[in-house]
């Protein structure tokens, strides 16, 4: 007897088919055993959907209206690391020779399978590949998070951010970048550690919770130190990166927390107009913001934007 997996979220199975009657039979195999189900007509549109929702599963046709579901195993395979462990079935409504089913393997696929299809034999190996696969993913993601506030820690801030500049440049968006400290001490922006903050105070975590409160669902949080946290903002420009640090100093002012102690808060920001334009590395914008927070005086002028005029590298 099938012993059914519990997953952390529905698994997404991607099924990709030309033909309707061959989709609505792969469906009807997995909607029951509450897998989520996406579907694509063509190897193009496949592409376009594994890039875009990154699937847990991907059960491809032998053959499609623009290639063959070999080809699209192997285009699969090169879209990067994120397939690299996605798992792919081969389908087809006819038999598969043994030429057939290697050809199918050396291309990337986990199995070949027929019609009439053993569904209980087909789900014991499926259920455990994709329960592989979404423990690593989840491990993955905890790797990359703070565990105290939830936000990203360094290593996760510094792939996020790479994804959102990705994204600025390939659209000419603008993209900000403003890192908040809640002490009198300088930026400290390690981009070479992978170590969390030792302590996790219940101000700081008040304080994250404040900050996740007063940003928007598009943007980006990292945790760099016990006081030091950064929103990377997408489509914001300057003024817009300014209007950010007042309505954080303003949510933070407002908490209970701070209005209960003497917090120090200062804001560096950094941000370009359009990062296509801007040819600056990603982390870069950290730096610059780091920069800008050194000279941010907590009750003179605390929300400062770098000054590319000053050589911030001696």
């Amino acid at each position: 007897m099938h012993e059914e997996k519990h997953y952390p979220r529905p698994p997404l199975v991607l099924i990709v088919a030309s033909d309707e009657w061959l989709s609505l039979s792969v469906e009807t195999l997995f909607s029951p055993r509450g897998y989520a189900v996406l579907r694509a007509l063509s190897g193009a549109q496949a592409l376009d959907r594994i890039r875009q929702v990154s699937p847990d599963l991907l059960v491809v046709a032998k053959d499609l209206r623009d290639c063959r579901g070999v080809d699209l195993c192997r285009r699969a395979r090169a879209l990067g690391s994120s397939t690299a462990t996605l798992p792919i079935v081969l389908i087809s409504p006819t038999a598969w020779t043994r030429k057939e089913r290697m050809s199918a393997l050396r291309a990337g696929s986990w199995d070949a399978v027929s019609f009439p299809i053993d569904g209980e034999e087909l789900f014991l190996k499926v259920d455990n590949w994709v329960h592989a696969r979404i423990a690593a993913d989840v491990a993955r993601e905890r790797g990359l998070l703070d565990e105290a506030t939830g936000f990203y820690n360094t290593q996760g801030l510094l792939r996020r951010i790479a994804e959102l500049a990705a994204g600025a440049g390939r659209h000419g968006r603008p993209l900000a970048c403003v890192i908040v400290s809640t002490d009198e001490g300088g930026a400290v922006v390690d981009l070479q550690s992978s170590e969390t903050p030792t302590r996790s105070s219940d101000s700081a975590v008040t304080f994250a919770e404040t900050l996740r409160a007063a940003g928007r669902a598009s943007d980006t949080i990292g945790r760099l130190s016990e006081s030091e946290f950064v929103v990377v903002a997408p489509d914001t420009d300057t003024e817009g990166a300014l209007a950010l640090a007042q309505r954080l100093k303003k949510a933070v002012e407002s908490s209970s927390e701070v209005q209960s102690s003497r917090v120090h808060l200062r804001f560096g920001c950094y941000a370009v107009p359009d990062f296509r334009a801007a040819s600056i590395a990603p982390t870069e914008m950290l730096i610059r913001a780091g920069v800008a927070l050194r000279s941010a005086d907590a009750d003179a002028n605390p929300i400062r934007f770098f000054d590319r005029d000053v050589d911030y590298r001696n």
